[in-house]
């Protein structure tokens, strides 16, 4: 943060935690309900794809219906 310029306090009285909290409780909630495990997660038609190495398989999925 301080090679960024920004100082620790400044920083969390600058940041609305209920939201952030209510914002990644929906998050992490989304993920179980997707059978979410590992990262990154990408779901597609409650189709669930992990890891960066299925990136070429959601868009493949995802271009099949545009055809």
């Amino acid at each position: 943060m301080a090679g960024a310029g920004l100082e620790l306090d400044g920083v969390l009285k600058a940041t609305p935690w209920n939201k952030a909290k209510i914002m990644l409780d929906a998050n992490a909630q989304a993920m179980i309900n997707a059978g979410h495990w590992g990262v990154p997660l990408m779901v597609y038609r409650d189709e669930p794809f992990y890891g960066q190495d299925r990136f070429d398989q959601i868009l493949w999925r995802m271009r099949c219906e545009r055809e």
